[in-house]
């Protein structure tokens, strides 16, 4: 409360007053990141020339908070989250102190709700310590801190690992009208996923998308697509760790057929580039599966690339920016994007590339071949030029503004 102005004048007042009994008078200044801008510019001057027997602490958990003008005239000492059974222990010494009786599933949580940080561990087990009169269990800590039980949670747990989406739907709107808040149980569920996450790697992106839940408005909805889109999708594939080795990538399987698009007919020179062409690699096991066909679909090969690649310049131009340096080799049921730079092979293996570009091919009422994209430096590729839309009549002063700022295109603003 103490972050006014008026109250770092009348520190930087008493700093001057030497110590009656000690060698040193010390200021802590607590959650320093709360005060206002005019208290930082007060308490520069006495920072930078202090007394020399006063020291300052000042203490924060948010540092990137701190103005620089105040961490570059102090020494910065971080500490580190507390091992969680070095709290549990603290715990548990402290309530045989208190006369506190408390179960060890109870430290446990209070320990994970910490953070491994004792203040807020301790403050936590005075506050349940006080409301239930000194005896302590796991099933009251859960329902003071609203959080599902920790069979509730192995429950989902194994519904994720095992694809139950039907039963994972029951669960979480179960949990939901017990009161169970989404953010609470997203931090539980990654706890769990964490353990899960070596042994599947996929999980490592549905930890990922647990992590956004506290920053959505609307978290249960948010907690209840994530969890189903994932087990309905299988989990997400693990991304090969490869330098220029060639790169599978799978089709997503596909629900039902779009209608079909009218194809614009390829040039007759369709070749690109000059390269040798690198032997497919193997198939992984479990990718076979995925190429999924639409019924009554056409395999898409070199013909219709460049209607897949006209639609990607309309519908998604950062795609079609990637995809139009890449020389494409159409062999059987697979295509093969060979790229000369490292950032364009990279571009496309990740998901939303990926993902879009199969959209499309789908789209346009293909079916898409397995995608293979290859590194080689050597190799010259040649970027297609797609016919321009009928461009806009521009006026004089139109056309020495565009040649001043390096040519464009006039886009209409209706």
């Amino acid at each position: 409360s103490n972050r006014r102005i008026d109250d770092i004048r009348d520190l930087r007042e008493k700093v001057h007053i030497a110590p009656t009994s000690a060698d040193y008078k010390v200021y802590i200044i607590d959650e320093v990141h709360m005060l206002t801008g005019e208290s930082f510019n007060a308490l520069l001057k006495t920072l930078e020339e202090p007394p020399a027997h006063v020291v300052f602490i000042l203490a924060t958990t948010e540092v990137h908070k701190l103005p620089a003008t105040i961490v570059s005239r102090t020494q910065r000492y971080h500490f580190r989250p507390v091992a969680k059974q070095k709290v549990v222990a603290h715990l548990k010494e402290l309530a045989d102190k208190e006369h506190i009786t408390i179960e060890p599933a109870a430290l446990e949580l209070i320990a994970d709700y910490g953070e491994g940080s004792f203040r807020d561990s301790i403050s936590l087990l005075d506050q349940l310590a006080t409301m239930s009169g000194k005896h302590v269990t796991a099933a009251f800590v859960q329902e003071g801190l609203g959080l599902a039980s920790s069979e509730d949670i192995a429950v989902i747990t194994s519904l994720i690992l095992k694809g139950q989406g039907e039963q994972l739907h029951k669960k979480l709107v179960s949990l939901e009208e017990q009161g169970v808040s989404a953010p609470i149980l997203s931090q539980q569920l990654i706890r769990a996923l964490k353990d899960e996450a070596p042994k599947r790697p996929d999980l490592y992106a549905l930890i990922n998308d647990l992590l956004e839940i506290i920053k959505s408005s609307q978290p249960e909805l948010k907690l209840l697509v994530s969890l189903l889109l994932f087990v309905q999708q299988g989990g997400v594939p693990e991304k090969p760790k490869q330098q220029s080795a060639p790169t599978l990538v799978a089709a997503a399987p596909v629900v039902s057929a779009p209608a079909v698009k009218q194809p614009i007919p390829a040039p007759s020179s369709h070749s690109r580039r000059t390269k040798q062409v690198a032997p497919a690699p193997k198939q992984r096991a479990g990718e076979e599966s995925a190429l999924q066909k639409i019924a009554g679909a056409k395999q898409l090969t070199a013909t219709e690339w460049m209607s897949v690649l006209a639609e990607l310049k309309r519908s998604n131009p950062p795609l079609f920016s990637v995809l139009k340096k890449a020389a494409a080799d159409f062999n059987g049921e697979t295509l093969t994007l060979t790229f000369s730079f490292k950032l364009h092979q990279t571009k496309l293996d990740d998901g939303r590339y990926r993902n879009k570009l199969i959209q499309c091919v789908q789209e346009l009422g293909f079916n898409c071949p397995m995608i293979v994209t290859a590194f080689d430096k050597t190799i010259t590729v040649t970027e297609i030029t797609l016919p321009e839309a009928e461009s806009t009549p521009v006026d004089e002063t139109t056309s020495s503004v565009l040649a001043m700022m390096g040519g464009g295109e006039v886009v209409n603003g209706s």
